[in-house]
């Protein structure tokens, strides 16, 4: 098969597993403690993102200036080395923090070991596929994205039929699943990329790397606070039901919020594994016209996509969620129109913002999710108090479209800057 073939299929079994493991799930646990995992889960997610993604997506914008210079080991190490101290920083922010949290129940306080070993384990499979995925190595980059959809849920239900559905028996399959796929890399001997570093080459701090670490922070650190603020308008409105009217309600809307955005994820996610790395050479390369067709391709292609979806959604709605949700979440099917077309507008507008990154721009990455976020609780606290989970749904579209709208404008802007200054020069 082609790599192109390769990552469809891999993203085909990533969508099958993450709608089999949500039917699983649901059928497993109560909407409680379903909500009160995935509450969990969320806030780990966004601390890693916080102190880890940056160095990732620097990972990719910086591959192919590093490999036309042959200096591929040289970005793995320095990229290695603050992904490290990342990590540990992270670690010792959960320990303080859960410690004192659980330090009252004993069985509580294995959450805190198991979500450092899980934090690690991730970062370590992270920066592998990272790299990978920068190589075009889309083959290798699909088995390995694969292996984690499939062993996570697979792991975790597993645990739960043996034990029981807490949140530290689910983090414990999370974590076996994500160590043997990072096991598997040495296991199956897989061809790391910039691992395989000629014999006596140097791994002393160079000048050269000094530069590049330097280049990557400057590229990294706009993009350290928009994971928050992406949590904020993706994720904070599950948050603000659970506190605004309970546990209860937040397990149906998150059930439903994760089975409809899963595949807009996938919509903007295929295209972007298949044409980011190549938009990035592109730019690299000073190739303009060629880097426009491919971004006018990805937009097309995720317009595509995204208006399948929504159509899906709409139309099939309550035929989907008998079919993927347990009997008490299944209410929850009135919501899916509002989020897939919500979901859409935000593919969009991921799309457009890998320019920002291609053109050393990160700032409006931050300003376009800053304004997101601020609209996210502007909207949807007011409409969580009137309308409950319906209100917190139709909020949705609301400030996803604004946030489109804003990302549009800056494009335009940021474009036409750069075309000016490229005339001057």
């Amino acid at each position: 098969m082609s790599d192109s073939v390769w990552q469809v299929a891999s993203v085909a079994f990533i969508v099958a597993s993450m709608l089999i493991s949500i039917r699983l799930l649901t059928e497993a646990m109560p909407r409680e403690d379903f909500g009160a995992v995935n509450l969990l889960i969320g806030i780990v997610t966004l601390s890693r993102n916080v102190f880890c993604q940056p160095f990732l997506m620097a990972t990719s914008r910086y591959y192919p200036e590093c490999a036309l210079r042959g200096e591929k080991g040289m970005l793995r190490r320095v990229v290695f080395r603050d992904l490290g101290r990342s990590t540990l920083i992270l670690a010792g922010l959960i320990v303080l923090g859960g410690v004192p949290c659980f330090q009252w129940h004993l069985k509580s306080l294995l959450l805190v070991p198991l979500l450092v070993g899980l934090i690690t384990a991730e970062n370590l499979c992270a920066l592998e596929i990272a790299l990978l995925l920068a190589a075009q190595r889309q083959r290798a980059t699909a088995v390995m994205r694969g292996c984690e959809a499939c062993l996570r849920p697979f792991a975790a239900i597993l645990l739960i039929r043996w034990l029981r559905p807490t949140p530290a028996v689910i983090i414990l399959g999370f974590l076996i699943a994500e160590f043997a796929v990072y096991a598997g890399l040495f296991i199956f001997r897989v061809d790391r990329v910039g691992a395989d570093d000629r014999p006596g080459s140097s791994r002393t701090v160079t000048p050269e790397s000094r530069e590049l670490r330097r280049r990557i922070w400057r590229f990294g650190l706009p993009l350290v606070p928009i994971p928050i603020l992406e949590w904020l308008s993706n994720v904070g409105d599950r948050y603000m039901i659970g506190g605004l009217i309970g546990l209860k309600p937040a397990g149906a809307y998150i059930a439903a919020y994760s089975l409809v955005s899963h595949p807009f994820y996938i919509a903007q996610g295929l295209p972007a594994l298949l044409l980011c790395p190549i938009y990035f050479d592109a730019v690299a390369r000073g190739d303009d016209p060629r880097a426009r067709r491919i971004l006018l391709n990805w937009l097309a292609i995720t317009i595509v996509l995204c208006v399948l979806g929504i159509a899906a959604f709409t139309l099939l709605g309550d035929t989907i969620a008998r079919i993927l949700l347990a009997q008490p979440y299944r209410s929850a099917s009135r919501l899916f129109p509002w989020i897939a077309v919500g979901n859409a507008l935000l593919a969009l507008c991921l799309v457009l913002e890998r320019p920002f990154q291609a053109w050393h721009r990160t700032g409006n990455c931050l300003l376009v999710r800053c304004a997101g976020s601020i609209l996210s609780v502007a909207v949807g606290v007011p409409m969580i108090l009137l309308w409950g989970i319906d209100g917190a749904a139709r909020a949705v579209p609301i400030y996803f479209g604004a946030q489109l709208a804003l990302t549009m404008a800056l494009y335009r802007f940021a474009k036409k800057e750069l075309n000016d200054t490229t005339r001057d020069l």
